[in-house]
């Protein structure tokens, strides 16, 4: 195999060299060793001849991927860039909203200790939060990935929130459309994805609501039970002979008959055990009047006793007295 020595003595001949990588990295060059000679822009230089003698395809494809992440995590090494706390970065912070986790929220492979995926096109983006604090490595800033195809250099820009190996499958593609429908179909699966976790997740929480209208229905049998445990007795106050207040052509014990009737057949409607002392005009003693209240229902502390009385006048409102 020839050699060639790239002779960099200035950043002018650095700036040479780079506009000739295109030439060197075609066939015409496949048997020929690249050695580097000069101080200016070594490492750089270095890099890019490393990959100009890495002859098979696939192999310099990889190794420029990896160099180019390389590159951009040695940068960043040892800084919050994205200025998380709490899981916030600064843009979340700044609109004070639930998201957490910044961009990577987005992608599926995203975990609590960081990114597992060595995604070159993730490296590569920076919000403007972020650039208004640091001077960080940008695509323009990248001259390894000269090496690369244009075709590839348009994926490293565009294929987010996926693997490294399946960045390098689309990146090994010998067309554009393969490619291309190899970054769709993932779409498409992630999307598919994504619909089935947020039908998992409402599946869930449909059954949580279920559950607790389930409980609110029983929570309101209960109540029902509660309420049916109490009785109730009615008393329309006077009758027959004692016409109690009378205001000319009315009766106080009519309207106090009507009023317990009222009552008793409402109640009985909302399921509670009611009774009615009297449901006609009749005459009732004192004595006899409370022994059919205690036959009701007995002398229990369940037992409610409404006895209705009208006031003749003087007074407003509703008087209720406690027996």
């Amino acid at each position: 195999m020839k050699k060639r020595i790239i002779a960099i003595e200035s950043e002018n001949d650095y700036k040479k060299f780079i506009k000739k990588v295109n030439l060197y990295k075609s066939f015409l060059f496949f048997n020929i060793e690249f050695q580097l000679r000069g101080t200016e822009q070594k490492e750089k230089a270095s890099q890019i001849i490393k990959g100009l003698n890495i002859k098979r395809r696939n192999e310099r494809i990889a190794y420029v991927y990896d160099m180019a992440c390389t590159i951009i995590d040695n940068d960043i090494a040892g800084k919050n860039i994205c200025g998380f706390k709490n899981g916030k970065c600064y843009l979340q912070q700044k609109k004070n909203n639930n998201k957490c986790n910044g961009c990577c929220r987005i992608c599926k492979y995203q975990n609590k200790t960081g990114c597992p995926t060595k995604n070159l096109a993730c490296k590569l983006f920076n919000c403007s939060e972020v650039k208004q604090r640091y001077k960080t490595i940008e695509y323009k800033d990248l001259d390894i990935l000269k090496l690369l195809s244009i075709k590839n250099r348009l994926i490293i820009k565009s294929d987010y929130f996926t693997t490294r190996e399946e960045v390098l499958k689309d990146l090994y593609a010998y067309t554009l459309t393969y490619s291309i429908l190899r970054i769709l179909f993932r779409i498409i699966i992630d999307s598919i994805s994504k619909i089935k976790k947020w039908c998992k997740h409402t599946i869930k929480v449909l059954s949580l609501v279920t559950k607790k209208i389930k409980i609110h229905k029983i929570l309101q049998v209960i109540n029902m039970y509660n309420r049916a445990t109490k009785k109730v007795v009615v008393d329309a106050g006077h009758g027959g002979n004692d016409p109690g207040a009378l205001s000319g052509s009315l009766k106080e014990k009519d309207l106090n008959l009507q009023a317990a009737q009222y009552m008793y057949k409402r109640l009985q409607e909302l399921g509670i055990p009611t009774t009615i002392v009297r449901n006609t005009d009749e005459t009732l003693d004192r004595k006899e009047r409370v022994q059919r209240i205690l036959n009701a229902y007995g002398n229990s502390p369940d037992v409610i006793l409404i006895s209705n009385h009208i006031n003749a006048g003087g007074a407003n409102g509703k008087n209720v007295g406690k027996v």
